[in-house]
């Protein structure tokens, strides 16, 4: 055992419930009744169908999924942004964490496939932002720069701005 390790004294809370009892009553508490989750499944079926019947082509979160899967680099980065961002206070982290995240995936020289607005807008300017973020090819000018601090703050509101369907 090292030196360090004997001088962290083990930790003890006599006062706390069990772990299991806790979690078990926790459980319980939030089951519901049959009535009630029927009631909940149906409003969220109803919920659902209004959506899917409203139509409209501008594009919807199902569309932003179809063209960009779960199980692509790039699906899975945006799904990372769409929740991350959320959460973070400060523009700086948030420009951090979209110049990594796109830079994972391969938005710059991808076409969009979709046939509504918004998903084709969308991969259009996470293309033209991921092309200026990247590391190497972002030119060390004074326009170079603008342009990466532009497109940044761009991605950034349009995840953040009511009504659009991204930030649910």
């Amino acid at each position: 055992m090292a030196d360090s390790e004997a001088m962290i004294p083990n930790f003890s809370a006599p006062y706390a419930e069990e772990d299991e009892t806790l979690a078990d009553n926790l459980l319980k508490s939030g089951r519901l009744s049959v009535e009630r989750e029927g009631r909940v499944d149906a409003s969220a079926r109803r919920l659902i169908e209004a959506i899917r019947a409203k139509g409209g082509r501008l594009g919807t979160v199902e569309d932003m999924l179809h063209e960009f899967a779960l199980s692509s680099r790039e699906g899975v980065a945006i799904m990372v942004l769409a929740e991350a961002l959320l959460r973070i206070p400060d523009p700086a982290t948030a420009d951090q964490l979209i110049e990594d995240k796109l830079g994972q995936g391969d938005f710059a020289n991808r076409e969009a496939k979709s046939d509504t607005l918004l998903v084709n807008a969308s991969a259009w300017a996470l293309g033209i932002t991921a092309r200026m973020i990247q590391p190497g090819e972002t030119p060390d000018s004074v326009m170079g720069q603008l342009i990466k601090r532009l497109g940044l703050p761009a991605v950034r509101g349009a995840w953040s701005a009511p009504g659009n369907g991204l930030a649910a």
